[in-house]
Protein backbone atom coordinates (compact mmCIF):
# COMPACT_ATOMS: atom_id res chain seq x y z
CA UNK A 1 0.00 0.00 0.00
CA UNK A 2 2.70 2.22 0.67
CA UNK A 3 4.31 1.95 -2.59
CA UNK A 4 0.99 2.66 -4.03
CA UNK A 5 0.80 5.45 -2.64
CA UNK A 6 4.44 6.51 -3.41
CA UNK A 7 3.56 5.61 -6.87
CA UNK A 8 0.39 8.06 -6.98
CA UNK A 9 2.35 10.65 -5.27
CA UNK A 10 4.75 10.66 -8.17
CA UNK A 11 2.26 10.81 -11.20
CA UNK A 12 1.24 13.88 -9.32
CA UNK A 13 3.85 15.66 -9.22
CA UNK A 14 5.04 14.77 -12.71
CA UNK A 15 1.37 16.02 -13.30
CA UNK A 16 1.73 18.87 -12.25
CA UNK A 17 4.57 19.82 -13.69
CA UNK A 18 3.63 18.59 -17.41
CA UNK A 19 0.30 21.31 -16.58
CA UNK A 20 2.96 24.11 -15.92
CA UNK A 21 2.50 26.61 -18.86
CA UNK A 22 4.99 27.02 -21.30
CA UNK A 23 6.40 30.42 -22.56
CA UNK A 24 6.22 30.41 -26.60
CA UNK A 25 7.31 33.19 -28.24
CA UNK A 26 6.28 33.84 -31.59
CA UNK A 27 5.81 36.54 -34.25
CA UNK A 28 5.20 39.93 -32.24
CA UNK A 29 3.20 41.72 -35.00
CA UNK A 30 1.18 38.52 -35.68
CA UNK A 31 0.52 37.74 -31.73
CA UNK A 32 -0.83 41.75 -31.97
CA UNK A 33 -2.75 41.00 -34.94
CA UNK A 34 -4.75 38.17 -33.44
CA UNK A 35 -5.12 39.75 -30.21
CA UNK A 36 -6.81 42.89 -32.48
CA UNK A 37 -8.85 40.58 -34.31
CA UNK A 38 -10.31 39.18 -31.05
CA UNK A 39 -10.80 42.47 -29.32
CA UNK A 40 -12.69 43.37 -32.71
CA UNK A 41 -15.04 40.79 -32.83
CA UNK A 42 -15.80 41.13 -28.96
CA UNK A 43 -17.09 44.64 -30.10
CA UNK A 44 -18.98 43.92 -33.07
CA UNK A 45 -16.34 45.97 -35.43
CA UNK A 46 -16.82 43.03 -37.95
CA UNK A 47 -16.54 46.12 -40.69
CA UNK A 48 -12.77 46.45 -39.47
CA UNK A 49 -11.79 43.15 -39.33
CA UNK A 50 -13.44 42.72 -42.87
CA UNK A 51 -10.99 45.42 -44.06
CA UNK A 52 -7.74 43.11 -43.41
CA UNK A 53 -9.23 40.18 -44.95
CA UNK A 54 -8.77 39.65 -48.36
CA UNK A 55 -10.72 41.00 -51.14
CA UNK A 56 -12.04 37.52 -52.53
CA UNK A 57 -13.98 36.44 -49.75
CA UNK A 58 -17.78 36.50 -49.66
CA UNK A 59 -18.35 39.44 -47.01
CA UNK A 60 -21.89 38.44 -46.17
CA UNK A 61 -20.90 35.02 -45.14
CA UNK A 62 -18.01 36.14 -43.22
CA UNK A 63 -20.20 38.75 -41.48
CA UNK A 64 -22.81 36.11 -40.29
CA UNK A 65 -19.70 33.97 -38.75
CA UNK A 66 -18.29 36.48 -37.20
CA UNK A 67 -21.81 36.75 -35.71
CA UNK A 68 -21.86 33.63 -34.82
CA UNK A 69 -18.02 33.93 -32.92
CA UNK A 70 -19.89 36.60 -31.05
CA UNK A 71 -22.18 35.35 -29.56
CA UNK A 72 -19.66 32.74 -27.79
CA UNK A 73 -17.35 35.06 -26.28
CA UNK A 74 -17.16 37.13 -23.24
CA UNK A 75 -18.73 40.81 -23.38
CA UNK A 76 -15.40 42.37 -21.59
CA UNK A 77 -12.31 43.45 -23.14
CA UNK A 78 -9.83 40.14 -23.53
CA UNK A 79 -6.98 39.81 -21.28
CA UNK A 80 -3.30 39.57 -22.09
CA UNK A 81 -3.23 36.15 -24.16
CA UNK A 82 -0.22 34.04 -24.31
CA UNK A 83 1.03 31.86 -27.32
CA UNK A 84 0.06 28.17 -27.29
CA UNK A 85 1.74 27.49 -30.98
CA UNK A 86 2.61 28.83 -34.43
CA UNK A 87 3.61 27.51 -37.59
CA UNK A 88 4.84 29.23 -40.75
CA UNK A 89 4.13 28.25 -44.24
CA UNK A 90 6.20 29.08 -47.33
CA UNK A 91 5.28 27.42 -50.30
CA UNK A 92 3.34 27.50 -53.62
CA UNK A 93 0.29 28.84 -51.51
CA UNK A 94 2.39 31.89 -50.59
CA UNK A 95 3.50 32.95 -47.39
CA UNK A 96 1.49 31.48 -44.65
CA UNK A 97 1.09 31.96 -40.78
CA UNK A 98 -0.86 29.87 -37.91
CA UNK A 99 -1.22 31.27 -34.65
CA UNK A 100 -3.00 29.72 -31.11
CA UNK A 101 -3.26 31.96 -28.31
CA UNK A 102 -5.29 31.46 -25.11
CA UNK A 103 -7.44 34.34 -23.23
CA UNK A 104 -8.18 33.72 -19.52
CA UNK A 105 -11.38 35.97 -19.07
CA UNK A 106 -13.06 35.92 -15.28
CA UNK A 107 -15.67 33.64 -16.59
CA UNK A 108 -14.26 31.40 -19.22
CA UNK A 109 -11.17 30.18 -21.12
CA UNK A 110 -11.07 31.32 -25.07
CA UNK A 111 -8.32 30.21 -27.32
CA UNK A 112 -8.17 31.73 -30.96
CA UNK A 113 -6.34 30.27 -33.57
CA UNK A 114 -5.55 33.16 -36.73
CA UNK A 115 -4.75 32.35 -39.74
CA UNK A 116 -2.32 35.00 -41.62
CA UNK A 117 -1.78 35.38 -44.98
CA UNK A 118 1.32 38.00 -46.96
CA UNK A 119 -0.41 39.88 -49.09
CA UNK A 120 2.02 40.65 -52.68
CA UNK A 121 2.46 44.21 -51.11
CA UNK A 122 4.10 42.72 -48.10
CA UNK A 123 0.77 43.21 -45.71
CA UNK A 124 -0.45 40.08 -43.36
CA UNK A 125 -4.38 39.77 -44.07
CA UNK A 126 -6.72 37.50 -41.60
CA UNK A 127 -7.73 34.32 -43.65
CA UNK A 128 -9.31 32.49 -40.65
CA UNK A 129 -10.01 32.67 -37.25
CA UNK A 130 -11.54 30.30 -35.23
CA UNK A 131 -12.39 30.15 -31.53
CA UNK A 132 -13.11 27.87 -28.80
CA UNK A 133 -14.50 29.02 -25.87
CA UNK A 134 -15.68 27.07 -21.83
CA UNK A 135 -16.03 27.52 -18.94
CA UNK A 136 -13.21 26.73 -15.89
CA UNK A 137 -16.10 24.05 -14.55
CA UNK A 138 -16.29 22.25 -18.08
CA UNK A 139 -12.48 22.43 -18.07
CA UNK A 140 -12.18 20.52 -14.94
CA UNK A 141 -13.67 17.77 -17.03
CA UNK A 142 -10.69 17.17 -19.15
CA UNK A 143 -8.13 17.61 -15.89
CA UNK A 144 -6.54 14.41 -14.00
CA UNK A 145 -8.34 13.47 -11.04
CA UNK A 146 -9.57 10.20 -9.17
CA UNK A 147 -12.58 11.68 -7.96
CA UNK A 148 -15.61 9.33 -9.71
CA UNK A 149 -13.91 7.33 -12.13
CA UNK A 150 -14.55 4.20 -13.40
CA UNK A 151 -12.53 0.59 -12.59
CA UNK A 152 -10.86 0.97 -16.20
CA UNK A 153 -9.39 4.22 -14.74
CA UNK A 154 -8.04 2.64 -11.72
CA UNK A 155 -7.00 -0.68 -13.82
CA UNK A 156 -5.28 1.39 -16.23
CA UNK A 157 -2.89 3.51 -14.23
CA UNK A 158 -2.14 0.41 -11.76
CA UNK A 159 -1.25 -1.28 -15.43
CA UNK A 160 1.24 1.88 -15.97
CA UNK A 161 2.74 1.23 -12.42
CA UNK A 162 3.14 -2.74 -12.58
CA UNK A 163 5.03 -2.04 -16.00
CA UNK A 164 7.07 0.59 -15.55
CA UNK A 165 8.32 -1.04 -12.73
CA UNK A 166 8.85 -4.38 -14.21
CA UNK A 167 10.71 -2.89 -16.55
CA UNK A 168 12.99 -0.90 -14.64
CA UNK A 169 13.41 -3.91 -12.32
CA UNK A 170 14.39 -6.25 -15.35
CA UNK A 171 16.69 -3.40 -17.24
CA UNK A 172 18.77 -2.93 -13.80
CA UNK A 173 18.84 -6.83 -13.78
CA UNK A 174 20.03 -7.42 -17.38
CA UNK A 175 23.05 -4.47 -16.62
CA UNK A 176 23.89 -6.71 -13.69
CA UNK A 177 24.32 -9.44 -15.94
CA UNK A 178 26.10 -7.71 -18.31
CA UNK A 179 22.95 -8.41 -20.81
CA UNK A 180 23.81 -5.38 -22.46
CA UNK A 181 21.40 -5.70 -25.80
CA UNK A 182 18.80 -7.68 -23.47
CA UNK A 183 19.06 -3.97 -21.17
CA UNK A 184 18.10 -2.12 -24.51
CA UNK A 185 15.35 -4.25 -25.75
CA UNK A 186 13.81 -4.43 -22.55
CA UNK A 187 13.28 -0.38 -22.25
CA UNK A 188 10.34 -0.58 -24.30
CA UNK A 189 7.14 -1.90 -25.02
CA UNK A 190 4.70 -2.74 -27.60
CA UNK A 191 1.79 -2.45 -28.73
CA UNK A 192 -0.51 0.55 -26.80
CA UNK A 193 -3.30 0.71 -25.14
CA UNK A 194 -4.37 4.00 -24.54
CA UNK A 195 -7.28 5.91 -22.38
CA UNK A 196 -8.53 8.99 -22.64
CA UNK A 197 -9.03 10.23 -19.04
CA UNK A 198 -11.71 12.57 -19.21
CA UNK A 199 -14.21 10.47 -21.19
CA UNK A 200 -12.99 7.17 -20.65
CA UNK A 201 -13.03 5.87 -24.39
CA UNK A 202 -10.16 3.57 -24.88
CA UNK A 203 -8.24 2.43 -27.93
CA UNK A 204 -5.24 0.00 -29.11
CA UNK A 205 -2.49 0.62 -31.09
CA UNK A 206 -0.39 -2.26 -32.91
CA UNK A 207 2.33 -0.79 -33.92
CA UNK A 208 3.34 1.67 -31.19
CA UNK A 209 6.93 1.46 -29.06
CA UNK A 210 7.12 3.53 -25.40
CA UNK A 211 9.84 4.10 -23.37
CA UNK A 212 9.86 2.32 -19.90
CA UNK A 213 6.20 0.88 -21.13
CA UNK A 214 3.84 3.67 -20.27
CA UNK A 215 3.13 7.43 -20.83
CA UNK A 216 0.42 10.18 -19.85
CA UNK A 217 0.37 13.20 -22.32
CA UNK A 218 -1.64 16.29 -22.92
CA UNK A 219 -1.27 19.08 -25.87
CA UNK A 220 -0.84 22.44 -24.94
CA UNK A 221 -4.58 23.39 -25.47
CA UNK A 222 -6.00 23.51 -22.11
CA UNK A 223 -9.31 21.86 -24.27
CA UNK A 224 -6.95 18.71 -25.01
CA UNK A 225 -7.44 15.76 -22.24
CA UNK A 226 -5.48 13.46 -20.66
CA UNK A 227 -4.33 10.28 -22.58
CA UNK A 228 -2.82 7.70 -20.63
CA UNK A 229 -0.82 4.80 -22.52
CA UNK A 230 0.63 2.11 -21.33
CA UNK A 231 2.51 -0.78 -23.49
CA UNK A 232 3.06 -4.64 -23.31
CA UNK A 233 6.66 -5.02 -22.68
CA UNK A 234 8.00 -7.54 -24.30
CA UNK A 235 11.50 -7.70 -24.07
CA UNK A 236 11.42 -7.81 -20.39
CA UNK A 237 8.96 -11.02 -20.27
CA UNK A 238 11.29 -12.41 -23.24
CA UNK A 239 14.03 -11.50 -21.03
CA UNK A 240 13.08 -14.06 -18.29
CA UNK A 241 11.02 -16.40 -20.40
CA UNK A 242 14.43 -17.00 -22.29
CA UNK A 243 16.43 -17.71 -19.35
CA UNK A 244 18.77 -14.83 -20.12
CA UNK A 245 18.79 -13.65 -16.53
CA UNK A 246 21.66 -16.11 -15.68
CA UNK A 247 25.39 -15.43 -16.05
CA UNK A 248 26.91 -15.18 -19.32
CA UNK A 249 29.13 -18.00 -20.43
CA UNK A 250 33.10 -17.58 -20.47
CA UNK A 251 34.20 -16.77 -23.74
CA UNK A 252 35.70 -19.93 -25.56
CA UNK A 253 39.35 -19.21 -26.97
CA UNK A 254 40.37 -18.01 -30.40
CA UNK A 255 40.47 -20.62 -32.70
CA UNK A 256 44.31 -21.59 -33.69
CA UNK A 257 45.38 -20.46 -30.31
CA UNK A 258 46.01 -23.06 -27.37
CA UNK A 259 44.50 -21.89 -23.95
CA UNK A 260 47.24 -21.12 -21.98
CA UNK A 261 48.04 -23.51 -19.21
CA UNK A 262 47.91 -22.82 -16.01
CA UNK A 263 51.55 -22.80 -13.98
CA UNK A 264 52.02 -24.87 -10.56
CA UNK A 265 55.14 -24.69 -8.57
CA UNK A 266 56.47 -27.17 -7.31
CA UNK A 267 59.39 -27.38 -4.18
CA UNK A 268 61.61 -28.27 -6.58
CA UNK A 269 61.29 -25.22 -8.43
CA UNK A 270 62.94 -23.02 -5.49
CA UNK A 271 65.56 -25.46 -4.82
CA UNK A 272 69.23 -24.37 -4.29
CA UNK A 273 71.69 -25.09 -7.03
CA UNK A 274 73.94 -28.32 -5.96
CA UNK A 275 77.51 -27.80 -5.89
CA UNK A 276 79.19 -30.38 -8.84
CA UNK A 277 81.14 -32.66 -7.49
CA UNK A 278 83.66 -34.91 -8.46
CA UNK A 279 85.59 -31.49 -9.84
CA UNK A 280 89.03 -30.45 -9.66
CA UNK A 281 90.66 -27.32 -9.79
CA UNK A 282 93.18 -26.82 -12.27
CA UNK A 283 96.67 -26.79 -11.74
CA UNK A 284 98.69 -23.79 -11.34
Amino acid sequence: MKLLRAAMLMVSLMMVAACAPLTIKGDPAREAQADRVLALTIAGQTDVVLADMPPGLDRATTSTQFAAVRAKLPKTPPPQGRTLGFTRVVGPGGDQYFLTRQYDFPAAVVVTQTQTVKAPDGRWMVFNFNVNSATPAELKANGFTLSGKTPVHYAMLATMIAVTSFIVVTVGFALYRRRWGWAIFSLFGVVSFQLNWGTGAWGVQPIQFYLLGASFVRAASPFAPWIFSVAFPLGAVLFWALGKNTPKPPKAPKKGKAAREPFVSTPDDFSPLAEPTGTSRPPG
